[in-house]
């Protein structure tokens, strides 16, 4: 073992990408600019986590098909570590994403096995004691939610926690994402969902009243606001929310696909190696303005590149 790990069990699919000029009315189409077929969902945290120097290993189902095909594929040129065999139950999921022109995205997801995971996967999950775990919402929010929110919660507390609740946070049961938050030690949200959560219109409104409406993680809570960077609230210290902005110079969006996966990777490397959260969100908030500068969705900076777009903008 040559250091920690970030690691997911679920979540890695394949992203099929059109660029249209704006969104068909329902019943309608429009002729997409350029399209992509490429790894995404959780691929995006670990390729964005694994350039900044936290290693990935991605221990969930992967499919027999041209998806999961890809996916070994990718993880493998990405250095990210693979420990199952491929899934003889079908292949991985995928999704069908639409990206305008003000770079706005909206996805439509079919799950594949990695959608269909077991107490048997969980309990044969070659887990290290220093590795930490990232959590999407959708694994909440599928069948096996129940399955993995009990796994997720009962981790040793050596393992360092990450939960994304995602899109489909309207989708999950209350107390199953109550015990999923408590045992967390970050949660990471956009403006729209915790606006979603806490019943509050302004985001900075939204994470105070945090605490009214959810238990608070171990360690805190990140809520990324696009261009504008994110809100943090520490639990050592909850009454004292700090608003990070982005430290690069003003830019024009190209595809903000993956944005928020690369925010928290990159967020998670930085905590890992020992940042203190207002530093590791300004890191973060750095590395997700480039993201959003690139076509694609896994597009996260590496560790030099992050470094060197800050020391221009330094003093």
């Amino acid at each position: 073992m040559s250091g920690p790990r970030l690691v997911l069990l679920g979540g890695v699919i394949v992203d099929v990408v059109m660029y249209v000029p704006h969104f068909p009315v329902p019943g309608g189409d429009v002729l997409a600019s350029d399209a992509l077929v490429a790894t995404g969902g959780g691929f995006n945290i670990l390729a964005a986590a694994n350039r900044q120097g936290l290693t990935g290993a991605y221990l969930g189902p992967h499919g027999t098909g041209r998806f999961g095909d890809q996916i070994r594929a990718d993880l493998a040129a990405e250095g990210i570590v693979v420990t199952q065999p491929p899934s003889a139950e079908g292949d991985s999921g995928f999704c069908i994403g639409l990206v305008d022109a003000a770079a706005e995205r909206t996805y439509a997801t079919r799950p594949g096995v990695e959608g269909r995971l077991t107490q048997a996967h969980l309990s044969g999950v070659p887990l290290e004691p220093d590795d930490a775990v990232w959590l999407s919402g959708y694994d909440l929010a599928y069948a096996h939610g129940p399955v993995v929110g009990a796994w997720f919660t009962g981790l040793a507390s050596t393992h360092r926690t990450f939960f994304d609740p995602g899109p489909v946070v309207g989708g999950i049961d209350a107390a199953l994402l109550h015990a999923v938050v408590a045992r967390a030690d970050w949660v990471s949200l956009n403006v729209d969902e915790v606006r979603a959560l806490t019943g509050r219109p302004d985001a900075a409104h939204a994470i105070r009243a945090w605490s009214e409406t959810l238990p608070l993680p171990r360690a805190g809570v990140l809520v990324r606001d696009g261009a504008e960077g994110c809100w943090l609230l520490e639990a050592a210290h909850p009454r004292d929310v700090h608003h990070v902005r982005v430290p690069l110079p003003p830019f024009t969006p190209t595809d903000t696909s993956g944005a928020g996966d690369c925010h928290l990777g990159t967020f998670a490397a930085a905590i890992g190696r020992g940042e203190a959260p207002v530093a590791a969100a300004r890191w973060a908030n750095a590395a997700a303005a480039l993201c959003v500068q690139r076509v694609g969705p896994a597009t996260g900076p590496t560790y030099a590149e992050v470094a060197a777009a800050l020391a221009t903008t330094a003093g």
